[in-house]
């Protein structure tokens, strides 16, 4: 089912075509953590990304996570990037960031989805609504109840809050629900990884080369579609890509293996 480091980088070898690199970071780069602000990047994967990048080929971060984040970890690396699932992207080092969605109203979103909580009659409890950039995200890996439970009575939360929020918007304005791991991510519409890979590959500094991405969630799929459509490898990371993406790698550190050996 799963493919080792050492095969992969092979296989991206035996191509002998220039390539242009995507990443995720949580769960993909790095491993999940209870809490979200103690992740932190290993210097020495900054490192094989660096000798990546030096050989030519082009690394991107196409993150969930806001742009400051990302600049903080790979400080040395100063990659291009999309945040915020392709609200925001950095298309160059020397770029300015561009903002390619509206922002919603966040705190206006929040209320309505902690009324909709606060109507399941217990139901809720151990839900963390957390308000990003772009989005209100709702966590429910410390709900009480079963797994499969507290997806379905978050999924209903959802579908109600988006009901009502989108119902006076024009379809611009409207968000759409992404689910990810214990997570759901309420974001604009008509953006997503795979629009923000669309973009890059249209950039000079990516001509010419063949897009890989790697990821791990149902965020990532859209990613998966666009470097399948471009002629490239989508890899997933873990089970939940794997009827989406060319190969699959069993976790994190078999990404950071997998980059040691691109690197050398």
């Amino acid at each position: 089912m799963y493919i080792t480091p050492r095969e992969l980088a092979n296989k991206i070898f035996e191509l002998d075509r220039p390539y242009s690199l995507f990443l995720d970071l949580d769960g993909t780069l790095v491993e999940f953590q209870e809490n979200p602000e103690g992740v932190k990047i290993p210097s020495e994967v900054e490192d094989y990304l660096l000798k990546i990048s030096q050989k030519n080929k082009p690394v991107t971060i196409v993150s969930a996570r806001n742009a400051s984040f990302i600049q903080a970890q790979l400080p040395r690396l100063k990659p291009t990037f999309s945040a915020s699932h392709g609200c925001v992207i950095k298309k160059t080092p020397t770029s300015e960031i561009e903002i390619l969605a509206i922002k919603p109203d966040l705190e206006h979103l929040r209320g309505i989805i902690q009324k909709q909580i606060s109507e399941q009659a217990g139901l809720g409890t151990g839900l963390e609504i957390e308000v990003a950039d772009f989005s209100c995200n709702v966590h429910f890996r410390k709900s009480a109840l079963p797994p499969l439970q507290s997806e379905q009575v978050v999924k209903e939360i959802i579908d109600s809050s988006l009901r009502i929020y989108n119902q006076a918007l024009d379809q611009a304005d409207r968000l759409k629900a992404t689910f990810g791991d214990c997570v759901v991510e309420l974001g604009p519409e008509g953006v997503d990884k795979g629009t923000a890979i669309r973009l890059f590959m249209n950039e000079p500094n990516f001509s010419g080369t063949f897009p890989i991405f790697i990821g791990d969630s149902n965020a990532d799929k859209p990613g998966m579609k666009a470097v399948k459509e471009l002629d490239g490898l989508g890899i997933g990371v873990g089970e939940t890509l794997l009827y989406h993406s060319n190969f699959t790698l069993q976790n994190p550190q078999a990404v950071r293996d997998t980059l040691r050996l691109l690197a050398a």
